[in-house]
Formats: structure tokens, C-alpha cells, sequence
């Protein structure tokens, strides 16, 4: 099993579904994290431009293999304070990351 496979069958995962310099960029939360926490993370990424206004939506359980079948993992940002969730990159030839939304990302959540 891959790492990225693990991520995505033991978590929940969370992405702006508006895309933009978001593609392919996802919240990794643990299993029964509350739903106010998942809030607050993505509300701190919105509210220094790396998340639209769109809620947030999570990938269905039985939506995750075509995930994992069409996702690579590119790399993965353990913010430093938190212990609930990890963001991670993927690539897919539909919906490439860019650079700049994934530093965005990396210096939004280093102390979240």
C-alpha cells in the first residue's frame, strides 16, 4: 500500500471544489475530526486568499479509489502544531497544482 493510499483510506479528505490554484490540493483530517475544526482550517486559508468561497467538500467514501487511482502524491505539509490533519499535493493530468497555490498553502497552515 502507498502512503498516498493509506491518507486516503483513513482519513477524511477536504478540498475546494472552485479549484483555481487549489487543484489537486487536499486536507487529509483524522477520521471523526469535528467539523468545527475542519472549519477553522479551511476559514484560515480563506482568509489569506487559498481557499475560494465555496464550502468546503469532502471526497465520498466510495469516490476514493478513482482518488487513488488517479492521483499521485507529490507532497505532503505536516503543519507543526497540529496533530488532526496533514495538507497534501497530488498531480492528475485533469486537474494540475501549481506552485504558487501549494507555497501559498504550505506558508498559510506551518503553525495551524
Amino acid at each position: 500500500m502507498t502512503i498516498a493510499e493509506m491518507l486516503f483510506r483513513s482519513t477524511d479528505i477536504y478540498f475546494d471544489p472552485d479549484g483555481g490554484e487549489q487543484n489537486s490540493l487536499y486536507l487529509c483530517f483524522v477520521r471523526g475530526c469535528a467539523e468545527s475544526r475542519v472549519q477553522e482550517i479551511v476559514g484560515l486559508l480563506r482568509s489569506q486568499e487559498g481557499w475560494s468561497s465555496t464550502l468546503a467538500k469532502v471526497v465520498p467514501e466510495d469516490r476514493k479509489e478513482a482518488y487513488i487511482n488517479g492521483l499521485v502524491l507529490q507532497e505532503a505539509c505536516f503543519p507543526a502544531r497540529s496533530v488532526d490533519f496533514i495538507a497534501i499535493r497530488s498531480s492528475h493530468a485533469d486537474f494540475p497544482s501549481s506552485d504558487s497555490g501549494w507555497q501559498k498553502w504550505r506558508e498559510i497552515l506551518v503553525d495551524a
